[in-house]
């Protein structure tokens, strides 16, 4: 009342909980809206073509190195340090695009691939 802080001795209890963060008070539901824009390096395949001079008298008439990665960097504005908009609990249909509630990580992958023509 006065400007001045004072302890919070009003308890919500466990039961009450739900009643007051579940109510339809938009001051308190935009406090649980974050941002979903974000940046992410989802693929990348760096590929090296072997020389033929390299394949020499093999039966190998082309070779290829690749390395590859997956989910590699995701950008996402500060207040959004948590969620990862593509990874959701809530599963892949409409419901994935309107909630989120503590998914884990998306996995970051990678791999090395040889390709070999004969």
């Amino acid at each position: 009342g006065d400007g001045t802080y004072s302890e919070n001795t009003t308890a919500i209890d466990r039961s009450n909980i739900f009643t007051y963060w579940g109510s339809n008070s938009p001051t308190h539901e935009e406090n649980h809206v974050l941002p979903r824009t974000f940046f992410k390096l989802r693929d990348v395949s760096l590929t090296y073509d072997l020389p033929d001079g390299l394949l020499g008298r093999a039966a190998i008439r082309n070779a290829s190195i690749s390395l590859v990665g997956r989910n590699l960097i995701l950008w996402t504005p500060s207040e959004n340090h948590f969620v990862d908009p593509e990874g959701s609990t809530f599963g892949v249909g409409l419901a994935s695009q309107i909630g989120e509630f503590s998914a884990i990580p998306t996995n970051a992958s990678y791999g090395v691939s040889l390709k070999l023509g004969i």
